[in-house]
């Protein structure tokens, strides 16, 4: 069987695997109609989905509307949605890679015998070249070769005039050139002089009236909270505001939870451990972390993203929901409305404060929120490697599917193959060299700054398409390691843009690349970074030699962001969480990553809901309450540096501690070098750090040499009423979050026990089989002088740690 056959049939087999209808899922009242895409048990599948089969019908008399997405088979064409903001719906795409696909189909019930004029929406993705030709076949008969106007823009093609008999009727996307070719729909009349409109605002409306669709958006609910964008910091955010007791929906446009890191894109997850021993982040996006590990499945995060959701009955997600509009009062947000980006429906959903967690900043832009959208000059923030002068240059994203990789896919066939760059593809710089033996896509296979991601997110990711193209021609036929892709073809390109930077919404304060620097604790301090400063180079693809980097500062100490970065300027009831946060350009280049935006995300939706609960917007709560939102941070493992636990009601704080045994030191690995830690103490349960900081390891670890069981218990002054219990386990925060294993020093098995009178024990909690970091116990109400936890198991380790216990 040869490489393309293999990879026609693996997609025969994909195509069919998942159709989805995205509406919403509750924690507590989850629809089993709902199905739900990505990864589940062992393996990993790639996602591939679909949108509900619909059979056009004759809601005019003489017109039938046929949205491409609904055709009964899709072939080898793909639903491509990341753009329905702009051009109005999903579409299908011919994603060859110069071979055309095969073909999509379905059948309309023609209503009466006759001629039907039939036209097609479509888009000649580069009017210089046209590569993207394709036809339609009705009834069997082929109509005009479409995708080839030489016009800018979605538009209708007429595709002919057929004389069809009444009853079923063949409609086939027919691709051509095998080079993205795309169809949005179809419309058949019996009118011979009418003409389907061009302008967005008359094809919406003339869609609705064709497809009996009524364009008054649904009510979906009115939350306390609303999260706009389930990427890495709208998740977080959705469940911190969920835990916190606030009514909350999390609106994505997406099939999956993740955003770049889910099973669409799949980037792995990035944060402060790079290059910090014990730096990962903690809180929600570990719990995320941990419950992958043990999925053994993909370095997505959409799976665990999804369980963590659905446990939680305060929260409501909403799948597949683009939102295109914002309602504003007296300058508040008071709703916003979405389109299913699948069934093209429209949705209302109003709420008391919303979260723009859209990466690009969409809800705070229809919101009139101040924002940038730039390089900002050296002048501004004296940043010394921002540019000389301010302009609109932002970094490129990268083309990545899971089941692809990054840029394209090649494919070992055995044998010695010929490729030819296409005419269309871009046209690299003279000169042209990267410092790589791989023959594989790279990270630093970008479109230069100039492209706007956000006025034209469609142009830019097909320049990503082309770039790809010629890049494979440059390993192919011009590296210097050219040989070893003497066997590879080009199999597939990905469709998938997995963006970097666009919009960033104003705060009360523009984190900039010099607080970085200088690892700043701020006052009001709610996450941290720890990322490089790293800033792609502006010239892309068209610099003829390039590292992929402007600047890259290799190494940051932990810096801290502050809460006035993390709300609007001039809209009260508006928080932001992720990539859009307010910062400089060169502060973005370390904040951007997902797992930064995920302790951002869990901090705003702390926040969000102690504004709710207490009647106080973001400006108030950072005034009067930050304390104490710094406080419910770290009680629930989020780490901010130079903070500590000193909450007044964690009754552990006034406990000694003891144990069976502890440890003189501790060894790890971490970034090529063993770091030991020393004092190993049972007092440092309650230190109030739950992570290594320098060579104290804040932890309590028993004796290697004394086999399992060990235990540490807390006696207090005098008895205290328990009704929670809180433990925070080691789950080796020396590495980055895209590896995938459960720590070996993570404690597994444990009991929690109490004692009235120092002799008698009486069991609390019995837990076999943990897997997570941090562990809340919620207990029945008893009066105890002491309380006890026995480490019976890990999951490896020798040893038992233990960073943290508090009681509630």
């Amino acid at each position: 069987m040869t490489p393309e056959v293999k990879l026609m049939m693996s997609r025969i087999v994909l195509s069919g695997v998942l159709a989805l209808v995205c509406l919403g899922v509750s924690g507590a009242k989850r629809d089993p109609n709902v199905p739900v895409v990505g990864s589940t048990g062992p393996g990993y599948r790639p996602v591939r989905y679909r949108a509900p089969q619909v059979k056009a019908r004759e809601h005019v008399p003489g017109f039938l509307f046929l949205e491409a997405e609904g055709f009964a088979d899709y072939g080898f064409w793909r639903i491509d949605t990341q753009f329905t903001h702009k051009m109005g719906s999903a579409y299908l795409i011919a994603s060859g890679v110069g071979r055309p696909v095969g073909s999509a189909v379905t059948e309309v019930d023609v209503p009466r015998s006759g001629i039907w004029h039939v036209w097609a929406r479509t888009k000649d993705w580069l009017p210089e070249y046209s590569p993207g030709a394709f036809t339609i076949a009705v009834g069997g008969a082929a109509g005009n070769r479409l995708g080839v106007s030489r016009r800018v823009g979605w538009l209708w093609e007429r595709v002919g005039s057929f004389r069809l008999a009444e009853g079923p009727a063949e409609i086939e996307l027919r691709d051509i050139s095998g080079c993205f070719g795309r169809c949005d729909a179809v419309l058949m009349t019996t009118d011979s002089g009418y003409v389907p409109p061009d302008d967005p605002v008359a094809l919406a409306a003339e869609r609705c009236r064709l497809k009996g669709e009524n364009p008054v958006p649904a009510e979906r609910g009115d939350f306390d909270v609303l999260v706009v964008g389930a990427g890495s910091g709208g998740v977080p955010s959705a469940i911190a505001a969920a835990r916190g007791g606030a009514r909350t929906a999390l609106v994505g446009d997406r099939p999956v939870l993740g955003g770049n890191g889910s099973d669409e894109i799949g980037v792995g997850l990035c944060g402060a451990c790079v290059n910090k021993p014990a730096g990962r982040e903690t809180g929600i996006i570990e719990e995320a972390v941990c419950l992958r590990a043990m999925q053994k499945g993909p370095a997505a995060i959409s799976e665990a993203f999804r369980k963590l959701t659905e446990a939680e009955r305060n929260l409501s997600v909403f799948y597949c929901e683009r939102m295109v509009e914002a309602e504003v009062e007296d300058g508040r947000i008071r709703a916003v409305i979405c389109r299913n980006t699948l069934t093209g429906r429209r949705s209302r959903f109003t709420a008391k404060l919303f979260v723009d967690a859209t990466g690009d900043g969409w809800l705070g832009y229809f919101a009139g929120a101040e924002y940038r959208q730039g390089r900002e000059g050296r002048g501004e923030f004296g940043e010394p490697n921002a540019p000389d002068n301010p302009d609109t240059f932002t970094m490129s994203g990268l083309l990545h599917e899971p089941s692809v990789g990054v840029a394209y896919k090649v494919v070992d066939t055995g044998a010695p193959t010929v490729y030819t760059v296409p005419e269309w593809a871009k046209v690299l710089p003279r000169g042209f060299s990267r410092r790589t033996s791989s023959i594989y896509g790279m990270w630093w296979i970008e479109h230069p700054s100039w492209i706007d991601d956000c006025a034209d997110p469609e142009g830019a990711r097909d320049e990503l398409i082309r770039i790809s193209f010629a890049y494979w021609g440059w390993v192919k036929n011009e590296a210097p390691h050219r040989d070893k892709a003497a066997n590879y073809a080009l199999a597939e390109i990905p469709i998938m843009d997995g963006r970097r930077e666009s919009r960033r919404l104003i705060g009360d304060y523009i984190l900039n690349g010099n607080d970085c620097e200088a690892g700043t604790v701020f006052p009001d301090a709610v996450a941290y970074g720890g990322w490089p400063l790293d800033v792609h180079d502006p010239m892309g693809m068209h610099a003829p030699v390039s590292t992929g980097h402007r600047f890259r500062m290799k190494v940051l100490p932990f810096y801290t962001i502050p809460f006035r970065c993390l709300y609007s300027v001039n809209v009260p009831n508006l928080m932001m969480a992720g990539r859009d946060i307010s910062v400089s350009h060169m502060a973005l280049g370390s904040t951007r990553v997902q797992q930064t935006c995920a302790v951002i995300g869990q901090a705003v939706g702390t926040a969000a809901a102690m504004c709710v609960k207490e009647g106080l917007s973001p400006r108030e709560l950072g005034r009067k309450r930050i304390t104490a939102l710094q406080q419910r941070l770290i009680r629930d493992d989020a780490f901010i540096p130079g903070f500590r636990n000193e909450d007044p009601s964690d009754l552990a704080r006034r406990a000694s501690a003891s144990a069976s045994s502890s440890a003189a030191e501790t060894r790890r690995f971490s970034h090529g070098r063993i770091v030991v830690y020393g004092n190993a103490a049972p007092a440092n349960v309650i230190d109030g750090y739950t992570r290594p900081i320098g060579d104290h390891s804040h932890a309590w670890i028993s004796d290697a040499g004394a086999a399992l069981p060990q235990w540490i218990r807390l006696d207090f002054p005098e008895a205290v009423e328990m009704r929670e219990i809180r433990l925070t386990f080691d789950s080796d925060l020396e590495f980055n979050a895209w590896r995938f294993r459960v720590a070996e020093e993570l404690v597994r098995d444990y009991d929690i026990e109490c004692t009235v009178d120092g002799r008698t024990w009486v069991k609390l909690v019995e837990e076999r089989g943990n897997f997570q970091r941090h562990r809340v116990h919620a207990i029945s109400p008893v009066k105890a002088k002491a309380l006890r936890v026995t480490v019976r198991a890990t999951h490896g380790a020798p040893e038992a740690n233990i960073f943290e216990i508090r009681v509630y």
